[in-house]
C-alpha cells in the first residue's frame, strides 16, 4: 500500500523549495537589475555580518580576510573568517536563501546579520559560489565541508536541482575536525568572469576600506581585517566615561583620521553616535559616509543630511536595508523613535563634550541641512521624521557656545556671520574668496564680533543652511552682507536727513574716526574695487559711490 503520509511530506518538501527556489530568483534579479549600484557596495557586510554572528555564537574575536586570487587559472573574490562554524540551521539558511533566525537583529539572539537573505546581495560577484567551511552538527561535532551555489538560472528546476546537491556534498561530508579547531572556519570563492564583476568587487571592496574605522567602532568582536597586502587593525582610546577615540591601524602605522564616539544605551541595548576627528578638531562628516549603522552600515541613509553618525543593534530597517522602520508596523515604529530620539539626546551630550574638551571647528558639529522636498514627498513619514530633528538639533545648538572667535567661544546669536552674497537674498552676485577675505578683515578692523578667520566660510554657509531648516524662522542669526554694511554706514551717517560728522559716525561703530576712514577706503577702494566697471549693477560699487557722495558733502571722508 503506498504512504500517503510520505507523498504529503514530499509534497511539501517540493512545495517549500519550489517556493524557496522563485524567492532567491526573485531577489537576485532585483538586485542585479533594480539596485546594482546598492548591491556592489553592500556584499562585503553581508559576508562580515555572518562572520560577527558566527563569533557571537562562540564568544570569540573575528579575523577577515579578503584577497583576489589568481592561482586557480582565473580570478576570483574570496573572503574568509574565523568567527566560528556554522551551524546546521544556518548552512539551511544559505542554502534556500532565507533567514534562519526567528527574528531578524533579535537582540535575545544577539545576532545582526541575516544569513540566507543577505547573503543573496553577494552575487552581484557572479550567481555561482563555492562555499567551504566547518560545520557543528547538533551533537557538537566539527565537520569540514564544501558546497557549491549555483544560482545562474532563472529556472526554478534548476535551482532545486542545485539545492539537492548541496545536500547530497553534505551528506559525504565525513571529514571531522578537532574541538581546537583555530583556523578558517568559512570561506567564499566567486569567479570574476567579466568587466562587471571585476567592477562590482572593486567596488565592495573600496566601500569596506572607506568605512572600516566605524566597522571596528561599532563591532568589538571584529578585530582584523586584511585586504590583500593590507592588513587593518585598531586601537581605542578612553577619553572619560563613555567617551573614546577609536583610530584605524594600517600595515602598523595608525591612521591619522580617527573616530570620535559617545556610547549610551536604549534598554538593554548599546547605542553609539560619533564624528570624525583628527588633531584636536572635528573633521567634516563626507557625503557619501552613511548615518545609521545597525552595526554594519545601511546602504543609503547617507542621504540624511545630519553631521554626525548613529549605530544601534536593536534598530529595525526596512527588509531592503536602506531605511529604518518608520511607518507600518507600530511595534518597530516605535522602537525606532525611542532609539532615534535618545541617540540625538547623545548626539547633545558628545556636542557638550567637544566644547568642554576646547576641541576645534565646531562648526563641523553643525551641519545640518534641509531634507530635499522630494524625500519628504517620496516618504513623508520617513523624512518628515528627520526634517523635524534637524530643525530641533539646529534649536539647540543655538544654546551652545560652539562659535570659535578670536576671544572666546560664543553663542551663535552673539556672533555676525560674513556672506560672500552681495545681498541677503538669492541673487546670483557674490564676493569672490579674495574679496571676501578683505570683507572679512573690513569687518573685524570695524570691531564686529566674527568666528575666526578660517572658518568664517564654514559660518556662513552653515547658518544659511540653518535658516532653510524647518524652524529657520525661529533663529536668530546675524548674517552680514556688503547690503547690510552699506545700510550700517547709511544709517550712522544720516539723521534727520543730514549727514553726520565722522566722529560720530564712527561712533556708532565703537571705532576711531582716523580707523574708519582707513579700513573703508583701503577696503572699497584699494582692494575690491581695482576695477569698478565690473561692479557697477552691484552693491559693492554702489556702497564705493555712497561713500565718494558722503565725502563730497563733508563728512570727513
Amino acid at each position: 500500500m503506498r504512504d500517503f503520509g510520505a507523498d504529503v511530506k514530499n509534497s511539501a518538501l517540493d512545495h517549500m523549495q519550489r517556493t524557496a527556489a522563485n524567492e532567491i530568483i526573485k531577489k537576485i534579479k532585483n538586485w542585479l537589475s533594480v539596485d546594482p549600484d546598492k548591491a556592489i557596495r553592500r556584499w562585503p557586510f553581508e559576508l562580515i555580518q555572518n562572520a560577527i554572528d558566527a563569533a557571537v555564537k562562540t564568544n570569540r574575536q573575528v579575523r577577515i580576510e579578503i584577497e583576489v586570487n589568481n592561482e586557480l587559472g582565473s580570478k576570483f573574490q574570496v573572503f574568509r573568517h574565523d568567527g566560528g562554524p556554522f551551524l546546521d540551521k544556518e548552512v539551511c539558511g544559505v542554502i534556500y536563501g532565507g533567514s534562519t533566525k526567528r527574528e531578524a537583529f533579535a537582540p535575545e539572539a544577539e545576532y545582526i546579520g541575516r544569513f540566507g537573505r543577505g547573503f543573496l546581495v553577494s552575487h552581484v560577484l557572479n550567481r555561482k559560489v563555492q562555499i567551504s567551511g566547518i560545520g557543528e552538527d547538533k551533537e557538537g561535532m566539527k565537520h569540514k565541508f564544501t558546497i557549491v551555489l549555483d544560482r545562474t538560472s532563472d529556472d526554478d528546476n534548476e535551482i532545486i536541482d542545485g539545492i539537492n546537491k548541496c545536500f547530497d556534498s553534505l551528506s559525504r561530508s565525513t571529514s571531522t575536525v578537532e574541538d581546537t579547531y583555530n583556523k578558517w572556519f568559512a570561506e567564499y570563492m566567486y569567479e570574476l568572469k567579466d568587466d562587471r564583476a571585476m567592477e562590482a568587487a572593486n567596488t565592495g571592496v573600496a566601500t569596506l576600506e572607506q568605512l572600516i574605522l566605524f566597522l571596528f567602532s561599532f563591532n568589538e568582536r571584529l578585530t582584523e581585517i586584511r585586504i590583500g597586502d593590507k592588513l587593518f587593525t585598531k586601537a581605542i582610546k578612553d577619553l572619560r566615561p563613555n567617551l573614546s577615540l577609536v583610530s584605524v591601524i594600517l600595515n602598523g602605522k595608525q591612521l591619522e583620521t580617527e573616530f570620535l564616539m559617545r556610547s549610551g544605551t536604549e534598554g538593554s541595548e548599546k547605542l553609539e553616535v560619533g564624528v570624525l576627528f583628527r588633531d584636536g578638531a572635528i573633521l567634516t562628516m563626507p557625503h557619501d559616509i552613511p548615518r545609521l549603522f545597525i552595526s554594519m552600515p545601511l546602504i543609503g541613509s547617507e542621504k540624511i543630511p545630519i553631521p554626525f553618525i548613529i549605530s544601534s543593534t536593536a534598530l529595525v530597517p526596512q527588509e531592503e536595508r536602506e531605511i529604518l522602520s518608520l511607518a507600518g508596523n507600530e511595534n518597530e515604529v516605535k522602537k525606532n523613535i525611542d532609539i532615534l530620539e535618545e541617540a540625538i539626546a547623545l548626539f547633545y551630550e558628545l556636542v557638550d563634550s567637544c566644547i568642554h574638551k576646547g576641541y576645534k571647528q565646531l562648526v563641523n558639529l553643525c551641519k545640518f541641512q534641509k531634507v530635499p522636498e522630494q524625500y519628504i514627498e517620496d516618504k513623508p513619514q520617513y523624512w518628515g521624521f528627520w526634517q523635524e530633528k534637524i530643525g530641533l538639533c539646529v534649536k539647540m545648538i543655538q544654546t551652545k557656545m560652539i562659535v570659535e572667535t578670536d576671544i572666546n567661544p560664543c553663542k551663535p546669536s552673539a556672533v555676525v556671520f560674513p556672506t560672500p552674497k552681495i545681498q541677503l537674498n538669492e541673487t546670483p552676485d557674490c564676493l569672490n574668496t579674495e574679496e571676501f577675505e578683505c570683507f572679512y578683515d573690513l569687518l573685524k578692523q570695524l570691531g564686529k564680533k566674527l568666528p575666526v578667520a578660517t572658518l568664517a566660510q564654514d559660518w556662513q554657509r552653515v547658518t544659511r543652511a540653518w535658516k532653510e531648516t524647518a524652524i529657520g524662522e525661529e533663529i536668530s542669526l546675524h548674517l552680514y552682507s556688503l547690503e547690510t554694511l552699506r545700510d550700517e554706514i547709511e544709517n550712522a551717517s544720516i539723521k534727520d536727513n543730514h549727514f553726520q560728522s565722522l566722529d560720530t559716525v564712527a561712533r556708532g561703530f565703537g571705532i576711531e574716526p582716523t580707523q574708519l576712514k582707513r579700513v573703508l577706503v583701503e577696503f572699497f577702494k584699494g582692494k575690491v574695487l581695482k576695477q569698478p566697471p565690473k561692479y557697477e549693477r552691484m552693491v559693492a560699487w554702489r556702497i564705493y559711490r555712497n561713500a565718494q557722495d558722503v565725502k563730497t558733502q563733508r563728512v570727513g571722508l
